[in-house]
């Protein structure tokens, strides 16, 4: 372990998936994900928190714990979606090195995430120790933490069954409330804030899938005075979260690449793939929370600049 590669955030790069592809060379494998050398040596002082952070911005200070709002709402946004999927905690790992030390702290990580068979590092994004296990993300390029421990096909086929499939029965507040359950305050919030991005939801049944959609419309006025529609994204329902899916032209994944978006989201930008002929790529969200808001709505405002 090495203290360059905490980032102010808490984030221990040397568990990423970017930084640990790139130390073992693994696209050489097949696969094609962006390299990183972990955020403080990059440069970047801290992939997740510095847009939106001035003091990370201006490298004022090296750990979040030093500001007064520590830990602030977007670390404690990171915080909750890395506990829940990964297994990690940084605003537990800055108390710890506020209250122990770097040095106690590294020892800490080195004994955690140790892999009892050969010693190497292991991934936070997917349990796994690269080393010892490549094959089983050789077979599954998307592998998840305990993905071994499947759930009964009911619980499967529940988990990802789409709502909204009645023709008759309009797409009304109170019936996607009824089908999104606890969700239904973040979608409340989402909708709410289309407002503030120019984006306007119309719902549509769709035959060929048999169930009603939301386009995501950004409406504009050409040079000519024309007016013209942008489909910025496709929103669905279903049991327990609503789906927001954009597409963008692989022509742009570079671009969409540089926007200032956490490690997670970009890598899921660098394993989308394109659309067999067509000349796009998707990128899908499962929303239950707010969580990933922020990501949404700025790959919303960058597709709206593509028309």
């Amino acid at each position: 372990m090495d203290e360059k590669l905490i980032a102010p955030c808490g984030m221990n790069c040397s568990l990423c998936i970017a930084y640990q592809f790139k130390e073992n060379d693994i696209n050489k494998r097949g696969f094609h994900k962006k390299y990183c050398p972990g955020c403080t040596p990059r440069g970047e002082n801290c992939t997740h928190m510095r847009d939106a952070c001035e003091l990370l911005a201006k490298g004022s200070i090296r750990f979040c714990y030093e500001c007064e709002s520590f830990p602030c709402k977007r670390l404690k946004a990171l915080d909750k979606r890395y506990r829940t999927k990964y297994h990690m905690s940084m605003i537990e790992n800055l108390n710890y090195i506020n209250e122990f030390g770097m040095e106690e702290f590294l020892t800490k990580e080195h004994d955690k995430w140790r892999c009892a068979e050969c010693g190497a590092t292991i991934c936070c994004h997917n349990g796994l120790c690269l080393n010892c296990n490549i094959d089983t993300l050789l077979m599954n390029k998307k592998y998840r933490w305990e993905m071994d421990n499947k759930k009964s096909e009911t619980e499967v086929m529940k988990s990802t069954k789409q709502l909204l499939r009645n023709p008759d029965i309009d797409p009304s507040s109170e019936v996607i409330a009824k089908a999104l359950g606890e969700s239904n305050k973040a979608y409340i919030k989402f909708i709410n804030e289309l407002a503030n991005h120019d984006i306007q939801l119309e719902w549509r049944y769709y035959n060929d899938g048999k169930a009603w959609l939301a386009i995501g419309l950004y409406k504009w006025t050409g040079v000519r005075g024309g007016q013209n529609k942008t489909t910025v994204f496709w929103l669905s329902i279903w049991d327990g979260f609503f789906k927001v899916t954009i597409y963008f032209p692989e022509k742009s994944r570079a671009d969409v690449l540089s926007l200032p978006l956490d490690n997670e989201v970009k890598l899921m930008i660098s394993d989308s793939r394109q659309m067999g002929k067509l000349n796009y790529f998707p990128l899908v969200f499962d929303l239950r929370s707010d969580e990933m808001f922020e990501a949404v709505f700025m790959l919303s405002d960058f597709r709206k600049s593509i028309k």
